[in-house]
């Protein structure tokens, strides 16, 4: 084991320790060491600059604005775009809006670095301190705050007009033809099948696609999961029948349930006969008319 002699810090290896020595605050030749490693990394930049760009020549320049000369130093492939002798000189030609908002935010951010600013968060109200330009005090209360749910609310609604005039089927409910049907739906189309009752799979209505539809009885069938008891999706669900009804169609909902139960087959058994009378009694108000 090696120790260090100010500090008394203990390493495996020797060189582990001997870079150890040189860095230690607790060392009297700490900032001589620190200076000489700067300079050195100086010398190594330079000289990497010089092969790449070649030497360094000293060129005479005139100043825009007071028109004295004054020295820099370019290279042959690395030319700096300097026109003014000082940063007052600089300050003098005219910006635009913009810059001058970039040149007042850059001020501000100089004369408050390493400061610790208070603050109130708008969306909770708790006190915060913070360094840099941040106005909230975490993400969530930035997330939930009413301009981010304006500014993005204000862009969805731009791509979904733009998507709706265009008859995207990504908009609204999409089609699950091409993918396979559900442990639900499966179940549904063996039921119809075995009474030989015509009907068509994701029938599109609008930009909505209905799981079952009658097209002569003008029905749709919905079979809902454990998803459509959340609050969203029973409003969405509301809007859409609200929907079809002003197209005229008449929309019957069940609530799948676990058949593996006794209880379970008998309330399907239940619906599927109550469907099955919803159906006729349409399909006789269809021949009335």
């Amino acid at each position: 084991m090696h120790i260090c002699k100010y500090c008394k810090r203990k390493y495996i290896t020797g060189q582990k320790l001997g870079g150890h020595v040189v860095r230690c605050k607790r060392n009297p030749k700490y900032k001589e060491n620190c200076r000489k490693t700067l300079l050195s990394l100086r010398k190594n930049s330079i000289i990497r600059g010089i092969k790449k760009y070649g030497p360094f020549i000293e060129k005479v320049k005139e100043c825009f604005y007071c028109k004295n000369e004054f020295k820099i130093k370019e290279q042959k492939l690395f030319k700096r775009k300097k026109y003014f002798c000082s940063k007052k000189c600089s300050y003098t030609r005219k910006f635009s809006k913009k810059t001058r908002m970039k040149m007042a935010k850059a001020m501000l951010n100089n004369e408050n670095k390493g400061r610790k600013i208070k603050r109130i968060c708008p969306t909770c109200k708790n006190k915060f301190k913070v360094k840099n330009n941040k106005f909230f005090c975490s993400h969530i209360c930035y997330s939930i705050s009413p301009k981010n749910r304006a500014q993005k609310s204000g862009f969805f609604k731009k791509i979904a007009k733009l998507r709706y005039k265009q008859d995207d089927p990504s908009i609204g409910w999409q089609s699950r033809k091409d993918k396979k049907p559900s442990y639900p739906e499966n179940f549904f189309i063996r039921v119809l099948n075995r009474r030989k009752i015509p009907y068509e799979r994701e029938y599109k209505i609008s930009k909505f696609f209905a799981d079952f539809a009658f097209l002569k009885e003008k029905v749709v069938l919905e079979i809902d999961g454990k998803q459509h008891k959340e609050r969203d999706r029973k409003k969405a669900d509301k809007k859409r029948d609200k929907i079809l009804r002003k197209l005229g169609w008449n929309i019957f909902r069940i609530p799948w349930k676990n058949i593996n139960n006794e209880g379970g087959k008998k309330y399907i058994k239940t619906m599927v006969q109550k469907f099955i009378i919803f159906l006729n009694s349409n399909k006789e108000i269809i021949l009335r008319r």
